[in-house]
């Protein structure tokens, strides 16, 4: 079964704001997590930032089958589309029975870039009659350090298991890599290409298209003979366009690169992903933004004729940087250097916009 009603096989989809409970995590073990929304949050009880970085095993507990997680770890490794029903357990404790879908996130050439997970709650499943309680758990555990990946013995590297299926080179244990992943009701090998039939015309925007409206809707946009110039606070430095575009799924997961918020291509400019280095600075959590716009920044001395200079900038895909006021979570005032740049796929295609933010005061 696909891993949605529509297949979503592309990482802009995969980010799309869904009612339904999704989870993003890289490509290779351990499956690091770079992506909760808002539904998978309410569903388990995390918040984005509490488990970043880390493999989902925490959602495992007593009653999750091991067996499960050995057959579930071999068709992750030869990154199968595959759907599952497994016990979970929420932050609370509380058993979850869910069916998962997950599916390999793809690019055109179908190199695979991420792996996707959707959860669907059924809490009237027969799998929870009798099942307690997990013990709070009261810290998160790391990730395993890479020797703790090393093949079974006596199994050599891209051999066959059970289950007839490829391992990975490394072999990671099932135990380990199966986090996301319980019992398999079916799998299916998936086509490597970029045939997407959800939102298929979204897909095909070129960035000429994606650049046509005003970015993130924080101010109106004024007609260049009426447009105020620049200025306050150091004014405003235009960036030239650049030669290396910068990648969507290169972006999504870098941790490194200080406070960065992703929003969609099209007006509204809805926030679809921002990251832990984000949240700590403007004092909101990951699920608390996502579907709004970068206006919930703004305030009283955040100067509009900034605004309207940066959104001119979008319109025609060139990076721009600016220094504005804006405000955290509580109203507090800083100073914010923001680098807004499109972000584009293996096409040249623009699929979001980024803004990287740096406070200066």
């Amino acid at each position: 079964m696909c891993v949605s009603e529509t297949l979503i096989n592309r990482l802009e989809q995969a980010l799309s704001l869904s009612d339904e409970a999704r989870v993003i995590t890289s490509a290779i073990s351990p499956f690091k997590i770079v992506h909760t929304n808002k539904a998978w949050s309410e569903l388990t009880g995390y918040a984005f930032t509490e488990v970043v970085g880390k493999s989902c095993d925490f959602l495992n507990g007593p009653h999750t089958e091991q067996k499960t997680l050995e057959r579930l770890g071999d068709c992750i490794r030869a990154k199968k589309t595959v759907t599952v029903q497994v016990i979970y357990y929420k932050k609370s404790g509380q058993p979850l029975s869910v069916r998962l879908s997950c599916s390999p996130v793809l690019r055109s050439d179908g190199t695979v870039t991420n792996m996707l997970g959707v959860l669907r709650s059924d809490p009237s499943h027969p799998s929870l009659i009798g099942v307690p309680w997990r013990r709070h758990l009261t810290q998160l555990a790391a990730p395993p350090p890479p020797h703790s990946f090393d093949r079974p013995p006596n199994q050599p590297a891209g051999s066959c298991t059970a289950a007839g299926h490829a391992t990975h080179a490394m072999g990671a244990p099932a135990r380990v890599e199966a986090g996301l992943y319980g019992r398999a009701l079916e799998d299916q090998p998936v086509t490597h290409s970029a045939s997407i039939p959800i939102a298929a015309a979204n897909a095909s925007h070129s960035k000429a298209s994606a650049c046509s409206s005003d970015v993130f809707s924080i101010a109106p946009s004024l007609p260049p003979s009426t447009a105020p110039a620049a200025a306050g606070l150091g004014g405003m430095r235009r960036s030239k366009r650049s030669r290396d575009l910068t990648k969507l799924d290169s972006v999504l997961g870098d941790e490194t690169q200080g406070a960065v918020v992703i929003t969609a291509k099209d007006p509204p400019y809805n926030i679809i992903h921002a990251n832990k280095a984000w949240c700590e600075l403007c004092g909101y959590e990951a699920e608390e933004v996502e579907g709004k716009t970068n206006k919930i920044l703004t305030g009283p001395e955040t100067d509009p004729a900034q605004l309207n200079e940066l959104m001119r900038a979008v319109r025609r895909c060139e990076p721009t940087v600016h220094t504005l006021v804006n405000y955290k979570k509580g109203g507090k005032r800083f100073v914010n250097q923001v680098h807004v740049s499109p972000l584009y796929d293996e096409n040249k295609d623009v699929v979001a916009f980024m803004a990287h933010l740096t406070e200066v005061a």
